[in-house]
């Protein structure tokens, strides 16, 4: 094996064979064991020994080097030592200059339900490395290889929606690839049983739940790339509508329009937490959320009946006020991580949107983390439909996932601005 390397891959990676068609390779694939080593079943690593992942990765860097080299497995998202594994693996050949230029999650939940946490933390760790990621292999059995029980096709979309939401809220994981078309062509079928169904078509090529559950989700977050501030039919923006996670930043994001703009700015915070609304208690900020409702959601509709304004705010059981009057949403959707980060550096700061006096406490806090980390699964869904429902057809929503897209969207908004 060892002296046909430099003929096989040369042969397996020319240009006779596919010439410039295929842009990114799975150079390794699956090289860890259950426990997160080389697997010493692996016929490359007897033969070749340790050295041949990095090795495999300069032959085809050598072949292909405009070429995405990915380092694939499988199983992470069920276990955790196979994901420190392959964190480490990957830290290693960075750290030695290997051609690493992408991570695969091959994403085949045949066990049931994955880790989550596990799953979005080695995705963070990916990230911090700064190699990107995708899902290379999804598939989604009905029949999980334990046969300990059998989904319904409901419960086979939410995972396949989950684990693809999962990529999109990672702005590095770049890729979602299903491992097949349809039901009637599945490895599944013979490693597991006949009948694991776990693909986007059924055997007859029509969609399933699992199809539109995933096509919801991709349509969710079609937006362009490099998000862009646009000249509207009748003028320019005049009404914005500032939503999304705590701690994206959405106060910070409206001071910077208004300033630009000329646009008053309205601070939903500082309206709802008014004098005589909070209480300060030792040396903790205690607020209570004492305004009616109702009243709260009446001075919207008076603030959303002017002709100019920007209101930032999250109270998702308002949006529909704010998104049906605005001509432009712009919805900062960045990472959970982020959001926190965020949270934890302005603790028991004073803020411009809160009343004079008022700083968030340990208790309040722990509120605000508690929303976060339910963003994805619960919040940012909430978020997303009362976007369809009630923002106009012509409504400009702008969906903003990383600082870079931020810092080019004011960008944008400025240089137009000062070209009027």
């Amino acid at each position: 094996m060892g002296s046909a390397r430099p003929s096989h891959r040369p042969a397996s990676l020319g240009e006779d064979r596919y010439g410039a068609k295929i842009d990114r390779w799975i150079v390794v694939n699956e090289p860890l064991d259950i426990v997160g080593g080389l697997d010493p079943e692996n016929h490359f690593l007897q033969v070749l020994g340790p050295g041949y992942v990095a090795e495999a990765f300069g032959m085809a860097d050598e072949i292909w080097p405009e070429a995405q080299l990915v380092l694939n497995q499988d199983l992470v998202e069920y276990l955790p030592a196979r994901a420190d594994g392959l964190v480490e693996l990957a830290a290693e050949l960075v750290d030695d200059g290997v051609p690493v230029d992408s991570i695969g999650l091959q994403g085949h939940l045949l066990l049931g339900e994955p880790s989550w946490a596990v799953l979005e933390d080695v995705m963070d760790r990916f990230a911090r490395l700064g190699l990107p990621i995708g899902f290379t292999e999804i598939d989604v059995p009905l029949t999980p290889v334990t046969k300990d029980k059998r989904f319904t096709v409901q419960t086979q979309a939410s995972l396949a929606a989950r684990l693809v939401r999962t990529c999109l809220d990672e702005p590095r994981c770049r890729s979602v690839t299903f491992w097949g078309f349809d039901d009637g062509d599945t490895w599944l079928d013979t490693f597991i049983e006949p009948g694991t169904d776990p693909l986007l078509y059924d055997a007859h090529l029509q969609p399933k739940p699992m199809y539109f559950a995933v096509r919801d989700e991709l349509r969710a977050v079609a937006v362009e790339t490099e998000p862009r501030a646009r000249l509207r039919n009748d003028g320019w923006i005049k009404r914005v509508a500032v939503i999304g996670c705590i701690g994206a930043g959405k106060s910070t994001l409206a001071r910077a329009l208004g300033e630009i703009l000329g646009l008053p700015v309205v601070h939903l915070d500082r309206l709802w937490w008014q004098d005589g609304h909070y209480r300060i208690t030792g040396p903790e900020t205690v607020m209570s959320r004492t305004m009616d409702s109702d009243a709260f959601r009446q001075r919207q509709r008076e603030l959303a009946r002017e002709e100019a304004w920007i209101i930032d705010g999250g109270y998702i059981p308002d949006l529909d006020i704010r998104l049906a009057r605005a001509d432009t949403v712009v919805f900062l959707d960045l990472p959970r991580r982020v959001c926190l980060w965020r949270l934890l550096k302005r603790h028991n700061r004073r803020r411009s949107d809160y009343p004079e006096g008022v700083r968030e406490g340990l208790g309040w806090a722990r509120l605000l983390i508690t929303w976060i980390w339910a963003y994805p699964s619960k919040k940012r869904p909430e978020i997303q439909r009362a976007i369809a429902e009630h923002c106009n057809a012509d409504t400009d929503v702008i969906r903003l996932r990383t600082r870079k897209h931020l810092d080019k969207f004011l960008a944008d908004v400025d240089a137009s601005h000062a070209r009027r």
